[in-house]
């Protein structure tokens, strides 16, 4: 008896990590004037790089510019929702209405146009209208956002 006891309290307690992992991952922390500002990433229309920066706009039409690179973007949400059309963007497949197929842009619920490039279209059009998130594959794994180049010196 003692032993079922302390098993069914195991199951509670990595019940309950879980549960307190995936809450974690459905936003991001960003700094904004001062503040530490938590954005859930469904209110997360997409990402657009501008350098070494980016912007996130919202459903709200709110947009935040962060010093992070998409590339870091892709490293910490890992929501299998965004997937990346364009080397400057980083969509939510859930906001997606439409792609076009003669331009090869992508229509977001809040009325923009988002462009695909040749390299990402094939990922993106396969993963934007699939039912099974779970089957989505991405071209290249996700990278590390603090990688850097190491330089060997000689000896």
């Amino acid at each position: 008896m003692e032993r079922i006891r302390h098993l069914e309290a195991e199951v509670l307690r990595l019940q309950h990590k879980s549960i307190r992992q995936e809450e974690q991952e459905n936003f991001i922390k960003i700094f904004h004037a001062n503040r530490l500002v938590k954005l859930l990433l469904t209110d997360v229309l997409f990402i657009r790089a501008e350098s070494n920066y980016s912007r996130i706009f919202l459903r709200s039409g709110e947009q935040f510019y962060t010093s992070k690179t998409l590339k870091c973007w892709m490293t910490e949400i890992s929501d299998v929702n965004f997937i990346r059309c364009h080397r400057s963007f980083l969509i939510n497949r859930k906001e997606i209405i439409e792609i076009d197929k003669g331009t090869h842009e992508i229509l977001m619920k809040g009325g923009e146009h988002i462009p695909t490039s040749r390299r990402f279209q094939k990922v993106s059009v396969k993963a934007a209208f699939q039912k099974d998130t779970a089957s989505v594959s991405f071209a290249s794994p996700k990278p590390d956002c603090t990688v850097r180049k190491l330089v060997h010196l000689p000896a």
